[in-house]
């Protein structure tokens, strides 16, 4: 059976409030892609997931849907049911099902890895950034404890030798 897939990626539009006071509100968004491979839209399906790990307070994530030939892959069950069937349901679509949702928890996991491998590059160089403010610090410490011994000299008991 040939495969048409469509990803629908839904942002409804939210808001965060705090005791009744509207603090920040967000814009919704909806993109649509059709294919006949799933490859295909990773790129959206990655962009969104991505989106979802660093949401603002109070905001609404994507909702993302993938349909099989028009039929959502939530709603494809494992094994053919009776009730599906008299839906309208193709077996041929449990056969697509089982790669997909693969597919998906795939993307996803390589989503959270990106995300994990950015927050670890971050926390690095914030790292990097703190000791080279702490020598730098050092340094401009060891300049001027330099230039006052050199003006003052060394001191005995708290007097001048």
């Amino acid at each position: 059976m040939m495969a048409r897939y469509t990803l629908i990626a839904h942002k409804p539009e939210s808001s965060d409030y705090c005791r009744n006071c509207l603090m920040a509100s967000y814009s919704g968004d909806f993109e649509m892609e059709h294919s006949n491979s799933l490859d295909a839209l990773a790129g959206l399906w990655k962009r969104c997931a991505s989106q979802n790990l660093s949401l603002g307070r109070g905001e609404d994530g994507y909702e993302l849907t993938l349909l099989i030939n028009g039929w959502p892959l939530a709603d494809i069950p494992d094994e053919p049911e009776e009730w599906w069937l008299e839906e309208g349901g193709d077996p041929a679509l449990i056969e697509l099902a089982t790669p997909a949702r693969e597919w998906t928890g795939r993307m996803d996991a390589e989503v959270a890895a990106q995300e994990h491998a950015r927050k670890q590059l971050a926390e690095q160089t914030e790292a990097v950034r703190r000791r080279r403010e702490a020598d730098a610090l050092e340094q401009r410490e060891r300049e001027e404890y330099a230039r006052l011994h050199a003006r003052f000299g060394a001191t005995r008991g708290g007097r001048h030798a």
